[in-house]
């Protein structure tokens, strides 16, 4: 089990998301990276979205798993299903807009 899950809704985000996604990269180091998953909802996007989450995961050592909706259910929707995806303990909800400080590592020693 999983000690924290990053849960990332999204929809026609495409590069938001991929730039969040090098940016936590960048910022976890092995120890978290056994501790942490990263749960991605796609609401269908028409964008690039999933092909470039799925390079993502091939060629980085970080768990994420990939749920694509199979039509667009609105945004409530998505953030349950994004949920339903974490195994971990805890739960941190992040918009594919957004990027983490680089302290990061401060507030996950915590957990």
């Amino acid at each position: 089990m999983k000690i924290l899950s990053i849960c990332i809704p999204t929809y026609n985000r495409c590069n938001y998301l991929l730039d969040l996604l090098h940016n936590l990269n960048q910022n976890l180091d092995s120890n978290q990276r056994e501790n942490i998953e990263i749960c991605i909802s796609d609401n269908f996007s028409s964008d690039d979205t999933v092909v470039s989450v799925q390079k993502f995961i091939e060629t980085h050592d970080i768990d994420v798993i990939l749920n694509v909706n199979s039509q667009n259910y609105g945004p409530d929707y998505n953030y349950i299903e994004v949920i339903k995806l974490a195994t971990g303990k805890y739960c941190w909800y992040i918009s594919s807009d957004d990027l983490v400080v680089q302290d990061i590592n401060i507030y996950i020693k915590k957990i």
